[in-house]
């Protein structure tokens, strides 16, 4: 009987060693979880911020070129509402960062003014998208 006790008890400390061994094991692999998780939200945040980046680049330069296209247009007398619309257009297909949304409304607005102008006849309309793009063109120094 004294037998079966001892490699009774033997038996149960071998089961604990093992539990130990496993519970330490697992810790590590848990750490390393949390550490990747960890790893790719960073990595989230910095591609989001590189995406932005790339984004803002992007809108600033074609925004330039319409707007640089649309004023040659505009001083000469070859403007017509066709080609205010398709100016437009092209603003509104641009992805917008939300830095950019006040100019980039501004800019529809002001478009759709000298719309106005080319329909009605009406020189305010006209002044008044001039001076809504200047505007821009003052807050926003890279449009130049």
């Amino acid at each position: 009987m004294a037998n079966k006790s001892k490699i009774f008890i033997f038996f149960i400390i071998i089961l604990l060693i093992i539990a130990v061994y496993l519970a330490v094991i697992s810790k590590p692999a848990k750490q390393d979880q949390a550490e990747k998780q960890n790893d790719a939200k960073t990595n989230n945040v910095v591609d989001a911020m590189l995406n932005l980046d790339l984004l803002k680049k992007s809108y600033k330069a074609k925004t330039k070129v319409i707007l640089a296209n649309y004023l040659r247009i505009a001083q000469d007398e070859t403007i017509n509402i066709e080609s205010v619309k398709q100016t437009k257009e092209q603003l509104l297909s641009l992805k917008v960062p939300i830095e950019f949304k006040e100019l980039h409304l501004n800019l529809v607005l002001a478009l759709d003014e000298m719309e106005d102008y080319l329909e009605n006849g009406d020189e305010a309309d006209k002044r008044k998208s001039q001076e809504m793009i200047e505007q821009e063109k003052t807050k926003h120094e890279w449009l130049n």
